[in-house]
């Protein structure tokens, strides 16, 4: 549970950094890349999650 809330904090953070350095100049909007990514990273963490848990009933 830990390590996929870890995964998740990191690829949230990734995220916000990423949309005001990749952001439009405006900065209020996030660029289509970034986006991208965050549908990604959440894929990538429902994923590791998954596996982490099917890999280890036990986990609670």
């Amino acid at each position: 549970m830990i390590l996929g809330w870890l995964f998740a904090g990191a690829f949230s953070l990734i995220a916000f950094v990423s949309s005001f350095a990749f952001g439009t100049p405006a900065g209020r909007t996030l660029a289509p890349g970034v986006i991208v990514m965050v549908v990604v990273s959440s894929l990538l963490t429902v994923l590791t999650i998954y596996v982490y848990y099917v890999s280890d009933p036990e986990v609670e």
